[in-house]
């Protein structure tokens, strides 16, 4: 979700370590979504966060957005795989970043039950570091258009 660095006054030591906590977020969604851990997909994020999906459902607080990860990850995700193309985070602030990422999730459903093509998404999230945590505090997601046909 979250992810690179430009400069905030902090030490460049500090802010390499908060950048690498960060990325690992990123790594830890991955994880959890390819596991179907909706718990662990939560715990991403901090206990007012909010999230809203590519369908445009907004959840509210950790409990909210576990539930909607519950019903992705066991209805249209159950047999989806989750991938990081890209990102970049920069840190406006020494206790906020902004992440910008790249996704390819395959195997999803349409409502339907019929496979979906691969697709490629963007998020844009905010986390910020609480008693020396670094947790997202916003995201939401896109469906990246499909690439033209040559």
């Amino acid at each position: 979700m979250i992810l690179g660095a430009t400069g905030t006054g902090q030490t460049k030591e500090g802010q390499a370590a908060d950048e690498d906590v960060v990325r690992k977020l990123g790594e830890q969604y991955v994880a959890a979504f390819n596991k179907k851990d909706p718990k662990a997909v939560a715990e991403i994020w901090a206990e007012d966060g909010d999230y809203t999906s590519l369908d445009g459902r907004a959840a509210k607080g950790r409990t909210e957005i576990e539930r909607l990860f519950r019903e992705l990850l066991t209805g249209v995700y159950k047999d989806a795989k989750t991938k990081l193309i890209t990102n970049s985070v920069r840190f406006p602030a020494p206790d906020v970043a902004v992440g910008n990422a790249t996704w390819e999730t395959t195997g999803g459903r349409a409502a339907d039950g019929k496979e979906r093509p691969t697709v490629r998404t963007v998020s844009l999230s905010v986390a910020t570091k609480r008693s020396g945590q670094w947790r997202v505090v916003s995201a939401l997601s896109m469906v990246l258009p499909a690439p033209a046909a040559p």
